[in-house]
């Protein structure tokens, strides 16, 4: 590197001074070609010039001569001859200056030919005088012209040339001059910038010696560097050439376990491993080839199994590095023991493989407990539906609903373990729907009624009119979230009120950002217990002898799907005094945009008096009213002595839900006039009537606002008259027999009698079989439109009785229904049931409105005709001529036969192409006479070839032969019976 770097100091020191003199050359050089081209130029440009004026002079001369000649000349030829030289001598005097008159650089120059112009143009008139004087024989006035005006003004002229020579010659003199001053300018300049490059050389000598000091020093401290890091790195460092070992560290040396270097040098790189590599790859070998991948490419690096000198053996890494030392490839192999790591490693990776196999125990348990849990479940609903459904007396019925109650909050609290389990596996998924935001948010208000009513709280759904209603986005998820904050709203409150309250909170061109909020008047939150809220597993009270249950999932649950919807979620709460629970979700807007019902009511001019002891509801329904243009008057007390008394009103809104509500109403109706129609309030558990007011309308709360808008329609005259609205379908439908064909595969009893009984409610009887064998000879046996499957059944489960089923059907051309029925409702369970070929999926506990449902959508198969020719079709087709319908049949056989031995030969050729064409000339001739069996067998052998199920084929074309014999069987009793079938 020292060499190196000395080459280079001291060879760009000397090309600088090398570049400095060669440019002080080329420099003088230049100039002296520059003053040589200038004065060459200068001396050629005077010739020319010269030359012309002497022309110019010795033309005038001459022409002064042969103008005296054609004045003296008597002889007529003589003279037009000497006339013509006279003017061939003007046109070379014109030539000539005109030449010159280009070649101008000069003032002086410029002056005299102007001169020599203006004489010419004098000159030019007395000269042709003169000659056309000689011409007419007037010698004497031509000789006279010629002496007094012709030769002066010629002398001028010759004057004139003569001062533009001397000026010609005088510019020759002055550029002789300038070139000998750039001559020794330039003389000058050499000695300048020669001088320039000896000072210059001096400094780069100075600074060559200066930098080769400097750099000796350099590769010193570098030498003492790399020794240092050579001698005391903790990695083992060994160089090597192409052939041996050169040299290696002390690292090197405890590493391998041996005394001095000039022992480890006498080793190949074959002595520092066992005889084979991890890959089985003899060490000989495998040093080799990456030595050579390193000296190709510069740098390798690969793991080695190393062997002590006492034939220990450890694991390590090499990286190898190739550079160029004194024109001699050296091989740098740098050594790390890394047998601390391979043991982390593995240890590493049965921890990895622990909590893989811990996961996945997780999984299994959530989904065992989920199914184990839910097979019972599916029984108790099941069950307690159908009992709910027949005669009981009070005490019956009450029993039933708390078993029915208890089953739901048991089913609420695995249907939170699974979103839980979901979310983890990062498998949760919203779907985007149309969907009404006022009735998603009034249903969950209203599910929760009786429940809060029944603890004397007051519900208020408080929805902003002015919110679009129809939306796209997760109503199911939506209603979780308020549905959980609702529920423990009312968990932790005793008295006062529940608020749900929807708001805008942005609007963009497709999409909108909603703020929900559930306020109560509980016992409110303690900082201590906010920052864990939103935790799984975690509850404001987690003390074994808490009040409140619950899973403590609900709203870790409620945070996520709050994310997923694009928003957030948050709470402000105090000890004491109640909570604010609030969350955020982005909803987009429905492509055809439907208004609002209320949007287009207009009710103007009506006044309203709104009587309602809670100030929240109050306030609500207040401005409701006065969004839809009501004039309203409200006042809390709900007492006479304060009515306003200035005109009568239109509506009186009463709240009934107070003890003395009845009272206060027979007062106030003898005071408020009998025009005023009265809305009645009433809780959903008082349904009772008022006989004072036998026409007044009775909404219970919490109120819609739809009812509530149709209240107010019907008492006013205002609603319009509408077609009574169809009886929704209801799960539980009137027992008419159903023509489905349904297949139970079940093997828990219970389950069992709960599916058969549900599906007789419906009109269907089921035939039910215990496992996925047993559905297969079913199957068989009959005819199923379809089949609903356990997914978990002994001997045969679900999975593997669809393949199999989807395995036949392949061979056959058919498609059964198939449902999943499973308690499983982990990730991935659904699309493992669809994956195994099943069409839909439904959860344990089976719900009797999602089964009539799915029943709904099923259509019967088609029952397919077995005879070999459909008469009531062929009459159709061919008509009632008995001839012609033998005439066709025949046809048919004759032509059938040799295509059905092509399908037999292209079995035996595997050509797809041949028995696909002739299935379906056999299809469409046998549909043309109604041998409806043999298209559908001859369809079947088509949809064989398209999957190139080659022994599917072969079935088929057994199937074809044998309804072909049918075929001419039926042909011989139709010509035995003599008549038209």
């Amino acid at each position: 590197m020292f060499a190196k770097n000395m080459k280079f100091s001291v060879g760009a020191g000397f090309a600088l001074v090398l570049a400095l003199m060669i440019a002080l050359t080329v420099v003088g050089l230049k100039q002296m070609a520059a003053i040589n081209n200038r004065m060459e130029r200068i001396v050629n440009q005077n010739n020319v010039k010269i030359e012309l004026a002497t022309t110019m002079r010795d033309t005038l001369r001459e022409r002064a001569i042969s103008m005296h000649a054609i004045v003296v000349l008597q002889d007529p030829f003589a003279q037009d001859e000497e006339l013509q030289r006279f003017y061939e001598l003007g046109s070379t005097f014109a030539k000539a200056r005109q030449k010159l008159q280009q070649m101008i650089s000069s003032n002086a120059e410029e002056f005299a030919l102007e001169q020599i112009n203006i004489l010419t143009m004098i000159t030019q008139p007395i000269v042709i005088r003169t000659i056309e004087y000689a011409l007419d024989r007037d010698s004497s006035s031509a000789l006279a012209m010629l002496q007094k005006e012709a030769i002066p003004t010629q002398k001028k002229l010759l004057h004139e040339l003569d001062e533009l020579l001397r000026e010609q010659q005088n510019a020759s003199r002055k550029a002789a001059d300038e070139a000998a001053l750039s001559y020794r300018q330039t003389e000058w300049l050499m000695v300048l910038l020669g001088a320039v490059a000896a000072i210059l050389g001096i400094f780069i000598a100075i600074f060559v010696i200066r930098r080769a000091a400097h750099q000796t020093l350099e590769i010193e401290k570098q030498q003492l560097k790399f020794k240092t890091l050579f001698e005391t790195n903790s990695d083992g460092i060994v160089l090597m050439d192409q052939d041996h070992f050169v040299d290696c560290n002390p690292a090197a040396l405890r590493m391998f376990q041996f005394d001095s270097v000039q022992q480890f040098t006498h080793l190949s790189p074959a002595d520092l491993g066992p005889p084979h590599q991890a890959d089985g790859t003899p060490t000989q070998d495998y040093a080799i080839t990456h030595i050579r991948q390193a000296m190709a490419e510069g740098h390798c690096y690969f793991e080695w199994i190393g062997k002590r000198a006492d034939g220990t053996i450890f694991p390590a890494e090499i990286a190898l590095h190739s550079l160029n030392l004194e024109n001699q490839v050296v091989t740098q192999a740098i050594i790390r023991d890394i047998t601390e790591r391979k043991v982390a490693e593995k240890e590493l990776h049965q921890a990895y493989d622990a909590a893989l196999e811990a996961s996945k125990m997780k999984s299994e348990f959530v989904a065992n407990v989920s199914h184990e849990i839910r097979t019972p479940m599916n029984g108790i609903i099941g069950m307690i539906s159908l009992l709910q459904d027949t005669p009981l007396n009070h005490e019956q019925r009450e029993y039933a609903e708390t078993i029915n109650q208890s089953a739901a909050a048991l089913l609420t609290i695995i249907n939170d373990i699974l979103d839980f389990s979901k979310i983890e596996a990062g498998k949760l998924e919203l779907e985007v729907i149309d969907f009404n935001l006022l009735k998603t948010v009034e249903n969950v208000a209203e599910l929760f009624a009786q429940r809060a009513q029944h603890k004397g709280l007051e519900l208020i759904c408080d929805i902003d009119p002015a919110l679009p209603h129809h939306l796209r986005g997760d109503p199911g998820r939506l209603r979780q979230i308020i549905a959980n904050l609702t529920d423990n709203a009312i968990k932790f409150s005793d008295r006062g009120e529940i608020l749900i309250k929807v708001s805008l909170l942005e609007d963009s061109l497709a999409t909108l950002l909603v703020r929900f909020e559930v306020q109560d008047s509980g016992i409110g939150i303690t900082s201590q217990a906010k920052s864990r809220l939103f935790q799984s597993f975690s509850q404001a009270d987690g003390s074994t002898t808490r009040k409140y249950g619950g899973t403590g999932l609900g709203l870790a649950i409620s945070k996520q799907l709050t994310e997923l919807m694009g928003g957030e979620i948050g709470m402000s709460s105090q000890e004491g005094q109640g909570s604010q629970f609030w969350f955020t979700a982005r909803m987009e807007k429905q492509i055809v945009a439907t208004p609002n019902p209320s949007d287009e009511i207009n009710l103007k001019g009506l006044r309203a008096l709104v009587l309602i002891p809670n100030n929240s509801l109050m306030l609500m329904l207040c401005a409701l009213l006065r969004q839809w243009g009501i004039d309203c008057h409200h006042n809390i007390s709900a007492t006479a002595d304060v009515l306003p008394a200035s005109e009568p009103f239109d509506l009186v809104i009463l709240d009934m839900s107070q003890p003395d509500a009845v009272t206060k109403l027979r007062k106030l109706g003898k005071i408020i006039p009998v025009p005023a129609k009265w809305i009645l309030l009433t809780p959903i558990t008082q349904r009772q009537r008022i006989s004072e007011l036998p026409e007044a309308s009775y909404l219970t709360k919490p109120v819609h606002q739809q009812r509530l808008l149709d209240a107010i329609l019907n008492a006013t005259g205002k609603a319009a008259r509408q077609p009574p609205e169809p009886a929704r379908n209801t799960a539980i439908e009137s027992l008419t027999p159903s023509p489905l064909r349904v297949l139970v595969a079940e093997d828990n009893s219970v389950n069992q009698k709960v599916i058969q009984h549900m599906l007789k409610r419906l009109g269907i009887e089921p035939e039910i079989v215990g496992n996925g064998q047993e559905a297969l000879q079913a199957m068989g046996r009959s005819t199923h439109d379809l089949i609903l499957m356990d997914c978990q059944m002994p001997e045969m489960d679900g999975f593997e009785a669809t393949t199999e089923i989807r395995r036949q059907e392949q061979t056959k051309g058919t498609h059964r229904t198939i449902v999943a029925m499973t308690a499983n409702a982990m990730p991935g369970d659904r699309e493992r049931c669809l994956d195994a070929g099943m069409d839909d999926y439904l959860v344990k506990p089976i719900n009797l409105e999602n089964l009539a449902k799915l029943l709904r959508e099923i259509k019967p198969l088609p029952a397919i005709s077995h005879a070999a020719i459909d008469e009531a079709r062929l009459r159709a087709t061919l008509g009632s001529d008995l001839a012609f319908q033998h005439e066709m049949i025949s046809l048919y056989l004759d032509s059938t036969r040799p295509l059905l031995q092509k399908i037999s030969l292209a079995l035996a050729g595997r050509d797809p192409l041949a028995c696909k064409r002739s299935a379906h000339e056999i299809k469409g001739a046998s549909t043309y006479i109604a041998a409806m069996a043999m298209a559908e067998r001859a369809r079947q052998l088509e949809h064989a070839v398209q999957v190139l199920d080659w022994e599917g084929i072969g079935l088929h074309l057994k199937q074809l032969e044998s309804g072909l014999d049918q075929v001419a069987l039926y042909l011989e009793k139709m010509l035995g019976r003599g008549s038209a079938p």
